[in-house]
């Protein structure tokens, strides 16, 4: 016979890396640097600075502070004369598709 065991909530092992301590001086470090572009500290080394797991500093940003990473991607420029030769490529598919089908 098999019995179940009632755990009661927090009856386990408490939180040691991500307690508020931590989480607050993960965001200090993460949000000082909204307002000088350029200056970003890696999640490596807010993981030296605060003393805790790279895992723990990913998962108080993520979860915690409800971050996320945006890159920048670079796009190419739409010029007035790579607009008109693809509309004009586009306009020759249309046709020669209407032609076959």
């Amino acid at each position: 016979m098999i019995q179940k065991i009632e755990r009661c909530y927090g009856s386990g092992r408490p939180r040691s890396a991500r307690c508020d301590d931590n989480t607050d001086d993960v965001g200090d470090l993460v949000l000082s640097q909204e307002s000088a572009p350029q200056t970003h500290s890696s999640q490596r080394q807010i993981t030296r600075h605060v003393g805790i797991s790279n895992s723990s500093v990913n998962r108080i940003i993520h979860e915690d502070l409800e971050l996320r990473c945006l890159k920048k991607h670079r796009a190419h420029e739409l010029t007035a004369a790579k607009h008109f030769t693809s509309h004009a490529f586009s306009s020759v598919a249309e046709e020669l598709s209407g032609q076959h089908g």
